[in-house]
């Protein structure tokens, strides 16, 4: 045979070949490799168990909770109670006495002879009529901030004859907000 008739070798196999021997450093790169992976997967396994039995404690707890008494409830609610706020001492202004309805020819003539009440004064009525009637609280407040909106500087003043409680302080609190705005954008 003549030297041009000898087979070539391939290249895709020649180039696939390492040129040395790598077979150690391969060994330690996939040892490592695989430590990491092993360790990211306990870690992951250990924060989910630790999160199951988290939540099976709450559970255990909210279930202990609810099947206590209702003295139990009344108890564990007293103790985790914020301390009640320092109440200012203020003259309480009682709501007017009912008076009888008018007749209403009346009614029409003492309509147009009242003059319009402002939206300050419609929505401090709101919140006393919450406040004393309804006896809700937290529809009192509501109607006492929306009043505050609209005020003007003059009905921001505290006024101990026509103000309830509430309403006094609420306007406390607001006088103390703006001053701590102003003092911050200082």
């Amino acid at each position: 045979m003549s030297p041009s008739h000898a087979p070539e070798p391939d290249l895709l196999e020649a180039l696939g070949r390492p040129r040395g021997d790598y077979g150690p450093l391969r060994q330690a790169i996939l040892q490592q490799t695989s430590r990491v992976i092993r360790r990211r997967r306990r870690v992951k396994s250990a924060a989910l168990a630790a999160a199951l039995a988290g939540c099976y404690l709450e559970g255990a707890e909210t279930r202990h909770i609810w099947t206590a008494g209702p003295g139990s409830r009344q108890q564990l609610a007293a103790q985790h109670a914020p301390a009640p706020a320092p109440t200012p001492d203020v003259k309480v202004v009682k709501p007017p006495a009912t008076r009888p309805a008018p007749q209403p020819s009346t009614a029409k003539l003492a309509r147009a002879d009242r003059p319009k009440r402002s939206r300050f004064e419609i929505l401090c009525r709101a919140s006393d009529l919450q406040l004393y009637r309804r006896k809700d609280v937290l529809k009192a407040i509501r109607f006492g901030n929306r009043a505050l909106d609209v005020a003007t500087p003059e009905e921001l003043a505290i006024s101990p004859d026509t103000d309830s409680w509430l309403l006094m302080a609420l306007k406390q609190e607001r006088i103390k907000k703006e001053n701590r705005d102003e003092n911050s954008s200082t």
